[in-house]
Parts: C-alpha cells; structure tokens; sequence
C-alpha cells in the first residue's frame, strides 16, 4: 500500500490497483486509509492558501508553473531552504496530494 497515492483526486486513473501489498497499489478506494483520511480531513477544516512538499532526501520541492503560482514564492522556498525548484509535470496517475 502506498499511502500517497491514497488520496482522492483522480484516484480513478488506471493503475495497479488490485495488487494489495504490491507496489502502486493506492487502496481500496480514495481516503481508504487512516492517514490520507486524516490529512485530508485536515486540510478540508482549514482555508489554506498554499500546500509546500519538501522532498529532503534530494532537497527539491516540485513547483507547477510561473503562469499559475508566483515566482516570488518560488524564489523565496528556494532561497530560505536552498532547495532546488522543480517543475511539477504532473505524475499522469492521479490519487496524489499534490494532485
């Protein structure tokens, strides 16, 4: 089970999803686990502005675009971390939180 592809949006995309246990395997339906349904639930509570993932192991941060996010924020996570901005190009397979 990979929890993050748990969550809902665009959960439906074709993928392995009958292998419990396997490798891509995101669930028996969306927000089926209890940490994509408590994050979820979370994150529909409160008005947020913004989500920033961080992936720390290869110090990057995906970003969409500059045509629909600012790039002053760009710049600023990536001048306060020194991290480097990478262009989300969206993972095709749906089910993801950045999604």
């Amino acid at each position: 089970m990979d929890v993050n592809w748990n969550y809902d949006k665009d959960w439906y995309v074709p993928r392995n999803k009958n292998a419990r246990g396997s490798i891509g395997f995101n669930g028996d339906y969306p927000n089926s686990e209890p940490e994509t349904a408590a994050v979820a639930e979370y994150v529909d509570k409160y008005p947020f502005e913004a989500f920033l993932f961080f992936h720390t192991q290869g110090q990057i941060f995906y970003w969409a675009d500059s045509k629909t996010h600012s790039l002053y924020i760009h710049e600023a996570i990536k001048n306060d971390t020194g991290f480097t901005g990478e262009r989300d190009g969206g993972t095709g397979v749906g089910g993801s939180f950045f999604d």
